[in-house]
């Protein structure tokens, strides 16, 4: 397995393991780790323990080395006390909020600074796409380009303080991370303090209140089968099961969290709405430059991506719809790093 593929397979087990652990946080009816959650969290510190380690997640993998060590031993203190609903110390927590940092990180690096004004128009990068890189648009979106002239003029005149789109875009996104981040964690944190303490009820007290048997467990912090265990030893009725709760936990699809699902649901979105979009004309686009750079200039012509695949398919080149999706994409992210060589 080369890095890529074994990068994807590490950071893919992270984002499962994230997204079991948001789900648990925000379950009302489970207060003790849930067997979903911990198979999700032991198969990531196995799957890092074997294998290489990629040079960008070397990191990361320490993170979660420390992270392995303070859950190996919750694990080992549960089969010790032959309780499920001991919590995690707040140690393990830390060093699980630190594979999660760590892997922002990887998934999501810092962008390379912008180049300069000076150094686009020495690239002969166009000067309205010198605006759409830093964001210079008036009210209707057309480019600013006088503001190139006054750039070059005096250096630092627009671009100090100027935040571009895909900063900006970048700098939202991870405000919405961290707002989630702490909810999820404010939830944790009332489950904690619900397992570190000890319901006042006897078990009987608790049957006879038609408690169902998980959340008894919690209350009296045991588990399901030594609850039953104590019911058949004093002769009490079995408490009642919550049948809810697997239905509720059946539902969960763990691949993709709630952040991730949102910006698909975006992006499918987006990619409907150019796929609707016919232009009037066919564009004037330059067959001699790179079969990226063509395919940027289509878009901007409005073309839909299955357009500007069958535009670019020759006898000689097989040009796919996701090919051109793929380069669209990095082209939105990041428009300095796809500037096209040409005249202003």
């Amino acid at each position: 397995m080369d890095d890529s593929a074994r990068r994807e397979v590490l950071t893919g087990l992270i984002s499962i393991a994230i997204a079991e652990h948001d789900q648990w946080a925000a379950d009302p009816d489970h207060v003790y780790i849930t067997a979903r959650v911990d198979e999700a969290m032991s198969e990531l510190i196995g799957v890092f323990e074997e294998g290489s380690i990629p040079g960008d997640c070397r990191e990361l993998a320490k993170t979660v080395e420390a992270f392995g060590s303070e859950w190996v031993d919750w694990q080992a203190e549960v089969d010790r006390r032959g309780s499920a609903v001991i919590p995690p110390p707040e140690s393990t927590w830390k060093a699980w909020e630190a594979v999660v940092d760590c892997y922002r990180g990887v998934v999501d690096p810092p962008r390379r600074p912008l180049e300069s004004v000076a150094t686009l128009r020495a690239q002969v990068v166009p000067d309205w796409q010198i605006c759409e890189i830093y964001g210079w648009k008036d009210s209707r979106g057309n480019p600013e380009t006088r503001k190139v002239e006054e750039e070059l003029a005096s250096p630092g005149k627009h671009t100090t303080g100027c935040v571009d789109p895909v900063t900006r875009k970048r700098q939202e996104a991870a405000e919405r991370q961290k707002a989630l981040a702490e909810r999820v964690k404010r939830l944790r944190l009332q489950k904690v303090a619900r397992m570190s303490s000890e319901a006042p009820e006897s078990l009987a007290e608790l049957i006879q209140q038609g408690v169902p048997l998980h959340q008894i467990a919690e209350m009296l912090r045991m588990s399901e089968e030594q609850i039953l265990a104590e019911c058949e030893a004093q002769k009490l009725p079995a408490p009642p099961s919550n049948p809810n709760v697997q239905a509720i936990v059946g539902q969960h699809e763990p691949e993709m969290s709630e952040p991730m699902a949102r910006q698909f649901d975006a992006q499918e979105s987006e990619r409907d709405r150019q796929q609707t979009v016919q232009p009037a004309d066919p564009p004037a686009v330059d067959s001699d430059l790179p079969l990226e750079q063509q395919i940027i200039q289509y878009h901007q012509h409005g073309f839909a991506a299955a357009d500007i695949a069958d535009a670019l398919t020759t006898d000689d080149q097989k040009v796919s719809r996701q090919k051109v999706q793929a380069i669209v994409k990095r082209y939105e992210d990041d428009p300095a790093a796809m500037a096209m060589p040409t005249g202003n």
